[in-house]
């Protein structure tokens, strides 16, 4: 089977993949509701004969290092092909914005009013405004082109740290193709956000790291810059990940098990303990905001993992997001997928324990690490039943997924490898690393958020904008003043419209502006918070940060976008403030002064 399949036809049959993808994507952003089959026909396509070669035991280090870089960029594809003229998934707007802001007045740190944590951190944003000014172009091009080569970094990373490990080119390879299983890959991964840029400096450190531990004494001094300069460069990019580093080095750097000792010629410790100093310094000279956006989160975390167990609160139901979904949820077929997906991943890892474990090594901390990131990879997944817990296992995966990559790449996908004659041994390998990736894929995003939606139609031979981008167009031309707005109009009004803006839980906007009545509390806070503009929107949509910035779907479609009553805006019109814009769902009120 693979004899037969060479890489030029691996990358003819990938193409065919991303076009049906594509085709996908145009017909649902004219609303002709293409079937999701179709969708996943296209990713399976690009999976399927990528694992294919990968499985040949005739291909040098040089054609798999090609195959996992050609796999990965056409994956990032995908979400390029998805958002192929503008950044439009939720995390993107802030750093797209702090971007921009530093394209303009030629300074990091401009304050983000929607998301303040990520000005603190301009890794992504320093990066994409150097290279626009270099090339000449836009803010989202660069930085288009600056996560194409991050995703292009992470491959080769990882199939480097999962060679040090374990020292097969093909098992390395087999485990590379593997963690694209993790739900996060297809578009979390893969767009305009700090982790994204994050986490392949943070393979590269652990990257470096284990070929540090691996080779010769004398010519270890070699890899002391890069890594120092890789561990500069994540501190000030994302926050958890540069935690993240710190423990993994800090593991990394006890080299002789049970005596636990820490020094010695090939030790981390030194690297450990520079990321934990530049990560105290920046936290507290530049982040200190920080402590405020994550201690929430966690603590939230565990008080649902302690009510859940205690069955003071119901467990999640899988395959329910955060936030409200436009349309239909995963179809039964969908959601077989994605619970296989799991289930494969616990199963491979799961037998594969005990050989691994066996044939780590006393001293091997890599594989010994890899290994335990596995093991724990297996509850961190229980916790997406936990309501307030289940965002926080989707963000650990990004980091056990590697773990998992290793030992499924390690042993039993190689052992079907090794197989040359029986080729439904080898089929059923194909198949289930197909199944792994797709039903990862269901896993990380709703139906409507994972393909392309309107944006801009045509109407009268007139180009128009979708409700949000044209609100947030609109006020661009206001003078300068704070916006209280629903978070799905928020964030292009932040970007687009370049207004500082309120949403969520900040100054109670999703709860004022979803009432029939306006509370007398209201409007005092609002002025003391400098709010200028209130932006009411009566689409239910518009609560939501991933399904809110399109053209909802008629009947026609399969699916009529609800509305909230007309009371959430007209009370806004009995506090006698004036309104300025309007096109049906959505409003614009001054609250204070002249537009």
């Amino acid at each position: 089977m693979t004899a037969r399949l060479r890489f030029p036809q691996v990358a003819v049959l990938v193409a065919f993949g991303l076009a049906i993808v594509s085709a996908v994507d145009c017909l649902s952003r004219a609303t002709l509701n293409p079937p999701p089959a179709l969708y996943w026909l296209g990713v399976g396509l690009i999976v399927a004969p990528v694992v294919v070669r990968m499985l040949g035991g005739d291909l040098s280090l040089g054609e798999r290092l090609a195959l996992v870089v050609t796999f990965g960029l056409a994956l990032y594809t995908v979400k390029l092909m998805r958002d192929p003229f503008a950044f439009t998934l939720a995390d993107e707007f802030p750093h797209a914005y702090n971007a921009q802001q530093a394209l303009i007045h030629h300074h990091l740190y401009t304050p983000n009013s929607f998301l303040p944590v990520t000005a603190d951190f301009p890794g992504l944003a320093g990066a994409t405004s150097a290279l626009a000014q270099m090339t000449g172009m836009s803010f989202f091009g660069a930085g288009t082109l600056l996560l194409a080569a991050a995703r292009v970094t992470f491959m080769l990373g990882l199939f480097t740290l999962l060679l040090a490990a374990g020292g097969s080119p093909k098992a390395a390879g087999l485990g590379t193709l593997v963690y694209a299983a993790d739900s996060n890959f297809l578009l979390w991964q893969a767009q305009y956000a700090y982790e994204s840029l994050a986490l392949p400096l943070f393979v590269v450190v652990l990257a470096c790291a284990a070929e540090r531990l691996r080779c010769p004494p004398g010519q270890r001094r070699s890899w002391a810059i890069p890594l120092a300069l890789m561990i500069a460069a994540l501190v000030p990019t994302h926050h958890m990940t540069s935690y993240a580093t710190i423990v993994l080095l800090l593991l990394l750097s006890i080299t002789r098990l049970p005596r636990l000792k820490l020094l010695n010629d090939g030790s981390t410790l030194p690297f450990a303990a520079l990321a934990l100093l530049l990560a105290a310094v920046w936290l507290v000279s530049v982040a200190s905001i920080t402590v405020g956006y994550i201690t929430p989160v966690v603590g939230q975390a565990i008080h649902s993992v302690y009510q859940t167990i205690t069955r003071e609160a119901p467990p999640r139901a899988l395959f329910s997001g955060a936030s409200n979904q436009s349309g239909p949820g995963n179809t039964l077929y969908e959601q077989a997928l994605g619970g296989l997906s799991v289930l494969l991943s616990v199963t491979a890892v799961c037998v594969s324990l005990m050989r691994a474990w066996s044939e780590a090594g006393r001293r091997d901390v890599v594989k010994i690490l890899l290994i335990a990131a596995s093991v724990l990879y297996i509850p961190v997944m229980g916790l997406r039943f936990v309501p307030a817990a289940w965002e926080t296992s989707v963000r650990l995966t990004d980091f056990l997924s590697i773990g998992v990559a290793f030992v499924v790449g390690w042993f039993p996908l190689e052992a079907f490898a090794r197989l040359t004659r029986p080729w439904f041994a080898r089929s059923t390998a194909v198949l289930a690393v197909v199944l792994m990736v797709v039903g990862g894929a269901v896993n990380g995003w709703s139906p409507a958020s994972r393909i392309a939606k309107p944006t801009r139609i045509l109407a009268a031979g007139r180009a128009l904008d979708s409700p949000s981008f044209a609100v947030a167009n609109w006020i661009s031309r206001l003078p300068r003043g704070r916006v209280v707005a629903p978070e799905a109009d928020a964030e292009p009004i932040l970007l687009f419209g370049g207004k500082p803006v309120a949403a969520g839980a900040t100054l109670a906007a999703d709860q004022v502006l979803q009432m029939n009545a306006l509370p007398t509390w209201a409007l005092p806070l609002w002025r003391r918070g400098h709010v200028r503009y209130v932006v009411v929107d009566r689409r239910t949509d518009a609560t939501s940060e991933t399904d809110g910035f399109y053209f909802g779907t008629d009947a026609a479609g399969g699916y009529l976008e609800p509305r909230l009553p007309q009371g959430v805006a007209s009370k806004f019109g009995r506090a006698h403030l004036s309104r300025v814009y309007t096109s049906g769902n959505i409003s614009v009120y001054v609250l204070s002064g002249r537009p």
